[in-house]
């Protein structure tokens, strides 16, 4: 993300941080540990976490809720260039 944004010269919000395995595609697939890393984000003063598509709420855990308790939003986003949109301020 920093290098695209250096290269177009587009500023990415300082308080937000992404999550998940992206492929070759631009997709973002899903990942493990997300309450440990919403929890880091938090203490880190991060306000917004990106996650996989699917991956906010599951059975093994609900992200939203986590990131209420922790004052964070948390944004399922599917591919590189959501991701991009949102911490570049091109998408609210």
């Amino acid at each position: 993300m920093g290098l695209i944004a250096a290269w177009r010269g587009d500023v990415l919000r300082p308080d937000a941080v992404l999550t998940g395995e992206i492929t070759p595609d631009g997709r973002i697939e899903p990942v493990g540990s997300l309450p440990s890393k919403l929890e880091g984000a938090a203490r880190a003063n991060m306000h917004t976490m990106l996650v996989p598509a699917g991956q906010g709420r599951t059975d093994e855990w609900d992200l939203v809720e986590l990131g209420r308790q922790h004052n964070m939003t948390v944004i399922e986003v599917g591919t590189l260039n959501e991701a991009y949109e949102f911490m570049a301020g091109q998408r609210p």
